[in-house]
């Protein structure tokens, strides 16, 4: 959404960084206090504004989970593929009725435009099409993760191929089977009858997923960052490709993750047993 569009947002977002100002002023070097008569432009969480420093832009937003993310992934390293965030804060304030927060982070540019002419563009689509579908039934069943039993996650892991994770318009099942039926008349997808064993199977295609957009010639560096998080526990499962944009750096431009959408952290018990992962 643009600021041309959502003024009253702009407003708002506009006021959230006055109040907060003095300990804005504290806490971030001089060169990164937000402009706040320079809004670049608004999303459904809020509205990013330019700083001093040339290549930095401050969010404030009302997404929770880009915070919760972001402090989580300040204590890793960062991977090629997504946007470096430099700095958190909780403004203390709330803007319709959602907690505040503000984060600053390296400018993106062009985000949302794809080389669609590109050779391996159809490809990296749709690899991360059936990422978008598994990721999201993770998502949606997340409050089970910790019920997973290891049963299903080998049934998972030993049954579950890409082609499994094409799209349906089936609500429950996030995976239509295109593969052979079996012996008994049932598709590989259809003996894992419980959302239990869907869960799993939707872990398993969310990995095999990105493990194939890192290996894509378009892409492959939002592909391999994804793998990085989830390698360390954390499924990004909202990144569609209008939170992919492009950055430049030390004179190379590359594909990168603007707005890490919602993240699910999975269970320690499962992160612990790698042979999921």
């Amino acid at each position: 959404m643009s600021l041309e569009t959502n003024p009253p947002k702009v407003a708002g977002m506009q006021r959230m960084l006055t109040t907060a100002w003095r300990e804005i002023e504290a806490a971030i070097k001089p060169a990164w206090r937000p402009e706040r008569d320079a809004a670049l432009g608004c999303g459904h969480y809020g509205c990013v504004f330019r700083t001093a420093s040339p290549g930095v832009v401050c969010k404030v937003t009302t997404d929770r989970t880009e915070f919760d993310f972001v402090t989580f992934a300040m204590a890793l390293p960062w991977p090629a593929g997504i946007v470096r965030y430099y700095a958190v804060m909780d403004l203390q304030q709330q803007y319709l009725r959602r907690p505040v927060f503000a984060v600053w982070r390296e400018e993106a540019n062009r985000v949302g435009e794809h080389d669609r002419n590109h050779y391996a563009y159809k490809e990296f689509q749709r690899y991360h099409g059936i990422y978008r579908h598994a990721a999201g039934y993770v998502r949606k069943h997340e409050d089970r993760l910790d019920r997973l039993p290891e049963a299903a996650l080998i049934t998972a892991w030993d049954t579950i191929e890409i082609d499994d994770g094409v799209p349906s318009n089936r609500i429950e099942a996030p995976l239509h089977i295109q593969r052979q039926r079996g012996a008994d008349g049932k598709a590989p997808f259809e003996r894992l009858g419980t959302p239990i064993a869907r869960l799993a199977a939707a872990i398993r295609l969310s990995r095999i997923s990105l493990e194939m957009m890192s290996q894509t010639a378009y892409g492959y560096t939002v592909g391999e960052a994804l793998l990085h998080y989830l390698d360390h526990g954390m499924l990004l499962a909202d990144v569609h490709l209008q939170n992919i944009g492009h950055v430049n750096r030390d004179g190379h431009e590359l594909l990168v993750i603007t707005d890490p959408g919602h993240a699910v952290l999975l269970p320690a018990k499962l992160v612990a047993d790698s042979v999921w992962l």
